[in-house]
C-alpha cells in the first residue's frame, strides 16, 4: 500500500511538473516603431560613405525631352497597408545639377511592399545636349513612420572599432551554434 502511495504521489508530481513546465509563450515580432528605410545595397549602394552611385545618359535617346531613372529603396521592418512616403533631402553643396535638370515624381515604398523607389525625372537640357554631366546627391532622411535602415553599418564600424582597440580581448557570441565565435554585424 506504502508503494502504491508513494508512486501515486510521484506520479501526479511529475503530472503537475509537465503542466507547469509546458506553457505556452507569445513569440515576439518585430516592433514597427524600428521600421526603417534604406538603398537597396544590390544596386551601387556604398554602405561605408552612404552613397547610391548610379547614372543616366542620353546617349541612346538622344532626342527624348525626359529620362526616367528610379533609386531602389528596401523596406527593413513590417510591410503597411499604407504607402508610405519617403522623407529625403537634395544636398545642395555636393550636387551640380542645377534644380531645372531634374524632377523628383515620387519616393514612396507602396502598400505591402518591402520595396520602394525614389524615381527621378531627368530632363535633357541643352547643356546636358552640349556634353554637361551632372551629379545628384540624394540623402534619406528619418520621418514619423520610417528610420533610417543603416544602423547595421554603424554597429559593423562599431563592432570593428572596438575589436581593433581590443585585439587581445574580442567580443565574442557566448551562447548557441557561434559559441566563441567573434561577433560580427550583417552589412548590406
Amino acid at each position: 500500500m506504502k508503494k502504491i502511495i508513494i508512486k501515486s504521489v510521484l506520479a501526479i508530481s511529475c503530472f503537475s511538473l509537465c503542466l507547469i513546465s509546458c506553457g505556452k509563450e507569445e513569440i515576439p515580432y518585430f516592433d514597427s516603431q524600428y521600421n526603417a528605410v534604406r538603398f537597396n545595397s544590390t544596386n551601387e549602394y556604398d554602405a561605408e560613405t552612404d552613397i547610391f552611385k548610379g547614372n543616366y545618359s542620353f546617349l541612346e535617346n538622344p532626342f527624348d525631352e525626359y529620362g526616367e531613372y528610379e533609386l531602389p529603396l528596401v523596406l527593413v521592418g513590417n510591410v503597411s497597408t499604407e504607402d508610405r512616403t519617403v522623407n529625403y533631402v537634395i544636398n545642395a553643396e555636393e550636387t551640380t545639377a542645377p534644380e531645372n535638370s531634374y524632377e523628383i515624381t515620387a519616393a514612396v515604398i507602396p502598400a505591402n511592399s518591402l520595396k520602394g523607389t525614389i524615381k527621378i525625372r531627368l530632363f535633357n537640357t541643352d547643356e546636358i545636349q552640349n556634353g554637361a554631366s551632372y551629379k545628384l546627391y540624394i540623402q534619406l532622411k528619418e520621418s514619423s513612420t520610417l528610420g533610417l535602415g543603416a544602423y547595421a553599418a554603424k554597429l559593423a564600424d562599431y563592432l570593428k572599432k572596438y575589436q581593433k582597440e581590443h585585439p587581445d580581448t574580442p567580443l565574442v557570441h557566448n551562447e548557441g551554434n557561434l559559441k566563441g565565435q567573434i561577433i560580427e554585424a550583417r552589412t548590406y
